[in-house]
């Protein structure tokens, strides 16, 4: 029952303002229009109401997209940049993905090509009915492994970097240093004759040297994050595709239980 308008004191006007803001961000129920009030609006927009009913009934016969569905093609965000110390970039990259699906022998197949193709050559891989682990046949510390967990497949790319750090910047600064020590003491003591400055360019010289390490160590971490980006991508379509119903008949291989190692 309304109060009569005799005015509020100071408690009940404040009680009346905190709930009134309480009520203003309460979710309410969409408002719902009937098929009749769109008829009279749009014949007051000058459209006729066939047309009206015409299109409720289309949008009545769509069904919503499956949940499901839009989750086998979704994409993984690429993980935030590492910070990288004193290198400049990590020297660990992993990227983890869930994807709905099924880790068959048509999926295997498939996922070894891709990984072939994305990593620019073959590779080794073991594989049984639930995981499937991949190595490309180079210098680089590339994992990829994928294993059958609900609700799908779980996707990992590990990849260590400490071999490409340690060649740039012991092989860099370790042969830039007794070139440094070449130039800086004829410069030091016959050109400028003052001996004093030896260790000062020297040090110069070597931070110099480790600048530029650090940008090209910095530069291909990017090329390489780049690449596992581009692969797990690669691989969350495959599964997808894989997952998709497939015609009544078609054989199934999911029965093999083991591969043998193989390109």
């Amino acid at each position: 029952m309304d109060k009569p308008d005799t005015g509020y004191d100071e408690d009940e006007a404040s009680l009346i303002l905190k709930r009134a803001a309480e009520l203003a961000v309460q979710p309410h129920a969409q408002a719902r229009t009937s098929l009749g009030e769109l008829e009279e609006a749009a014949a007051g927009a000058g459209i006729d109401k066939a047309l009206v009913r015409q299109a409720a009934a289309e949008l009545a016969t769509q069904s919503p997209p499956s949940p499901d569905a839009t989750a086998l093609v979704s994409v993984p965000e690429p993980p935030a940049p590492e910070a990288g110390g004193w290198l400049g970039a990590p020297t660990q990259l992993t990227y983890e993905h869930t994807v709905p699906g099924r880790l068959d022998d048509d999926t295997r197949n498939a996922v070894v090509s891709a990984l072939q193709r994305y990593y620019n050559g073959p590779g080794t891989f073991q594989s049984n009915k639930r995981e499937l682990v991949w190595q490309p046949r180079n210098q680089r510390s590339v994992t990829v492994s994928l294993n059958r967990r609900r609700p799908g497949v779980a996707l990992r790319i590990n990849e260590r970097n400490n071999g490409l750090a340690g060649g740039l910047f012991g092989g860099i600064l370790g042969g830039g240093a007794g070139v440094g020590i070449a130039w800086i003491l004829p410069v030091a003591i016959a050109a400028l004759e003052a001996p004093a400055a030896i260790p000062v360019l020297f040090v110069l010289w070597m931070a110099a040297l480790w600048y530029f390490t650090r940008a090209i160590f910095v530069t291909a971490v990017r090329a390489r994050r780049r690449q596992h980006a581009e692969a797990i991508e690669g691989l969350v379509a495959v599964i997808a595709d894989g997952a998709r119903p497939r015609a009544h008949g078609a054989d199934s291989n999911d029965s093999n239980d083991s591969y043998d190692s193989a390109d």
